[in-house]
Order: structure tokens, then C-alpha cells, then sequence
């Protein structure tokens, strides 16, 4: 019997000779060293996963055979794959059991000047008890299982008070209920110092994304404090904080790093992540990202500071020395969660139970565009009830499957059509994701991360 590679597979030959058969449906593969193993032997002769191999040629490998067909690398039919992506596809939208909110508590204001900053620090409107109220009421009413809450800004952390009380109601609410519940901030990091961390972990925030891009002498011009003075020193010292706290097990710390040209030459990017391997120390609880810095402004109708973007010819490079040198030295990448698994490329905007609140109670899906006008899809009023407006469903349009090719997509599982919901919006055109391009890059990193942390 002839039995074909899923679609969602891609294969290569690695920098060893072996071949790497990766399916982006499951997160399943296989590395084949074995110069006689016959799918091996297939791919040597074929050179990608294309044709068909019959099960004859399996005869001594059964057991090899048996996982191939378990993992869906092989499989009978390749509509099959299809179906199961679309019928995991509508579960994932009908599912009312998560509900995801990111908030505002200090709206947009900020305690930094960041050059390549898109966002409007004039604001001062900030989150109260009653919006304690509301937001608790709009999750009593979902009677979602699982809530998650991110605290965004600006900086949040300049509504301190309001996160650790809004915490405490929902942990109050998860307990009595026998619910789940998660949480995470994204902070510039300066404000969390030692005492800060303590108190947010009780409430039970984990998670963190703090940014710090490169050494002094770039990260201060990059990200000064409204006065213009550094903040380099303060983040680091709070970075070293963090890794001292041992006992804080279920802390999770995201680095995020925006680079262009003039930060990143070889010896910028050696000199950072050795100075960060120092602090890390192997702290498998960190991860670390790296963005090109890119045109944010633009979608938010305000001038920001255009010699600070990175160019599209160069970052796919910058990018690729930094992860390479980040491995190299045992990080995790952050990426590799952000990746990989079902919808892990799909824009959490695209989901119909995810909702950025600010302030002024309105209920936005994209923290990015936060100006734009069809980004903003409803009202949330005191009871806890989401008033929406024509533009909810614009963002929630199912869009699997939307144009020619997705169909034969390995990456189709990852994306869902909707890697961009705005653009789609905007350009009545699915964007594909750039990770989609790179899978062999992706897969090698996945593989090496692997081996570093078993």
C-alpha cells in the first residue's frame, strides 16, 4: 500500500547528513541517520516528501512504521489532514471555556520616551475599582474555565495598585470556583524592583516580557526615561533580582530585544549576549526574542523617529546571528513557543474571546493599531456586558483556508489564514506569516534547544 507524507510536513538534510521529517500539525518528527532506513533511502533518492512510499518497503521497520502513521507523518489519505485541521479549527472558535483580556491599567502613559514608540503617554485616565468591578463581572458572565489577564501599556506598572487588587479578586473568583487563572505583564521592567516582584507573584503574576535592547551605550538612546536619562542600569539590577529569587519556581521572563543596523554589528551582539549570559547564568525560567524595529507609528497616525528602523534586507540576518548566538550559549528562545502548536501563528486579535480593555472602557482586539478606528469593537459597560459594534466580526472572520495553496500549507495548522487579522482586514487579503518561509531555520532550532535543555 502507498501511503503519502502529510501535508503539514516538510523535510531537509541537516548540517550531519541526516534527514529531518518535521510535521507543524503535532510537533512530531523524526531524524533519520540510518543510511539503509527506507525512509531514508525515499528521501535520499526524491529529495522532499512529495511522493508517495509504499509500506513494503517497511518491512524490517515496523515499529518505525507503526509511529510514522500514529504521528500523522504518513497517512493513507491526505484529506484527512484537512479535515482534522478544520474540525480542530471550529472547536478552538466555539470554545467559551477561555477567556483571554489584556488591560490597560495606566491606558498608554508611560514612564518611558522610546524612540520607535507608537503609543499616546499624554493619556491619564487609569483603571479604578470600578473597572474592578466590570471586568470582574464580564468574566463572571462568560463563566469561562480558564481566564487569562495581561497587563499591557504604555507601562503598567504605573497602576500598580490596581493590578494586585483586580488579582486579587480573580484569584478570589478562581478559588471559589474551582476555575484557572493566569497572568502576565508586558513591562518596560523598571518599576519592578524587589518589592514589586514579591507582591505581583503573590497575585499571581508569572509571566513577564521586559525589553532590553543591548547594552548601555544602545538601549539608552533607544529607551530613555521622559527626562532623557538612562534606564539601562535600573532594568539590569532588576534582571539580577529575578535571578536571585530561586525560590519563585513558577516565574517565567521573556526578554525582547529590538535591534536595527546600528546596534547589531558582530561585536554588539557578542558583547550583549555574553554580558546577558553572565546575568541569566543558564535561568532556564528566562527566554529571549529579537525583533527588527520596525515602522509601529505608522498604523497609530504619529510620527515616530524613522532612523531608528531596521531595514527589511538587513534583519532577516541581524536575526539570524543573534538566535545562532543566543543557542550557542544555552538560551531558549522564545520563539520556539511562538512557533510551534496548533494556531501558534494565528494573531490573538483573530480570536473571538480575546479583548484589550482600556480606560475609557473601550474594547479593542489589536494593541498594535490602537488609534485605528476599525480597532475599535465595542463598549464595555459596568454589568460586565460587552456592547459591540459592526467591527467585532470583521476581526473574527474565519479565514482557514482563505486563498489558493493553504490547502497544501505545512504551515496552515500554525496560521489559520489569520497571522494578520488587520491586514486582512484592510488589504481583503490573508498575509502569510514569515515564519512560514523559514522552516528549515525553525526546525534546527527547535532540535538543538532540545538537545540542549534534556
Amino acid at each position: 500500500m502507498n501511503l503519502n507524507f502529510s501535508s503539514t510536513t516538510t523535510t531537509h538534510k541537516n548540517s550531519k547528513s541526516e534527514w529531518v521529517v518535521y510535521n507543524w500539525l503535532n510537533s512530531s518528527y523524526a531524524v533519520l541517520y540510518e543510511l539503509d532506513h527506507p525512509l531514508y533511502k525515499h528521501l535520499e533518492t526524491t529529495g522532499d516528501c512529495k511522493l508517495p512510499i509504499n509500506t513494503d518497503n517497511f518491512i524490517n521497520h515496523p515499529d518505525d512504521l507503526e509511529y510514522l502513521l500514529e504521528n500523522q507523518i504518513l497517512v493513507e489519505n491526505t484529506s484527512m489532514i484537512r479535515d482534522q485541521i478544520t474540525r480542530q479549527f471550529n472547536e478552538h472558535r466555539v470554545n467559551g471555556r477561555y477567556l483571554s483580556l489584556i488591560l490597560l491599567p495606566a491606558g498608554e502613559a508611560c514612564n518611558f520616551n522610546c524612540v520607535y514608540c507608537y503609543e499616546d503617554h499624554s493619556q491619564k485616565t487609569r483603571m479604578t475599582d470600578v473597572h474592578e468591578h466590570a471586568i470582574e463581572n464580564l468574566v463572571k458572565n462568560t463563566n469561562a474555565d480558564v481566564v487569562q489577564i495581561e497587563y499591557f501599556g504604555g507601562e503598567p506598572l504605573l497602576n500598580l495598585k490596581f493590578i494586585l487588587a483586580m488579582n486579587q479578586r480573580m484569584l478570589i473568583w478562581a478559588e471559589t470556583k474551582n476555575k484557572t487563572f493566569i497572568s502576565s505583564a508586558t513591562t518596560n521592567g523598571y518599576l519592578l524592583d524587589p518589592l514589586a516582584l514579591e507582591k505581583l507573584y503573590a497575585a499571581n503574576v508569572r509571566h513577564y516580557q521586559i525589553t532590553l535592547d543591548g547594552l548601555a551605550q544602545h538601549h539608552n538612546k533607544l529607551r530613555p526615561l521622559v527626562n532623557g536619562k538612562g534606564t539601562f542600569d535600573r532594568i539590569v539590577s532588576n534582571l539580577k533580582n529575578i535571578v536571585s529569587r530561586q525560590n519563585l519556581t513558577e516565574l517565567r521572563v521573556m526578554i525582547r530585544v529590538n535591534y536595527n543596523e546600528s546596534t547589531s554589528s558582530p561585536s554588539d551582539i557578542n558583547a550583549y549576549l555574553n554580558f546577558l549570559s553572565d546575568i541569566i547564568e543558564g535561568d532556564t525560567r528566562f527566554s529571549i526574542i529579537f525583533r527588527g524595529i520596525g515602522d509601529y507609528s505608522a498604523s497609530n497616525n504619529r510620527a515616530g523617529d524613522k532612523d531608528c528602523l531596521c531595514s527589511k534586507v538587513s534583519s532577516d540576518a541581524i536575526h539570524s546571528a543573534y538566535e545562532s548566538g543566543a543557542l550557542a550559549r544555552g538560551f531558549v528562545l522564545g520563539d520556539s513557543d511562538l512557533n510551534l502548536g496548533f494556531g501558534a501563528s494565528s494573531c490573538y486579535a483573530a480570536k473571538p474571546n480575546n479583548f484589550v480593555i482600556s480606560p475609557d472602557w473601550s474594547i479593542k482586539k489589536c494593541t498594535v493599531a490602537l488609534t485605528s478606528s476599525v480597532n475599535n469593537v465595542g463598549q464595555l459597560e459596568e454589568t460586565g456586558i460587552i456592547s459591540f459594534n459592526a467591527n467585532y466580526d470583521k476581526w473574527i472572520e474565519p479565514r482557514l483556508y482563505s486563498k489558493d495553496g493553504c490547502t497544501k500549507c505545512h504551515f496552515i495548522a500554525q496560521c489559520h489564514g489569520n497571522s494578520c487579522p488587520l491586514h486582512n482586514i484592510e488589504q481583503n487579503l490573508s498575509v502569510c506569516p514569515p515564519q512560514k518561509f523559514i522552516p528549515i531555520r525553525i526546525v534546527d532550532q527547535f532540535l538543538l534547544q532540545a538537545d540542549n535543555h534534556e
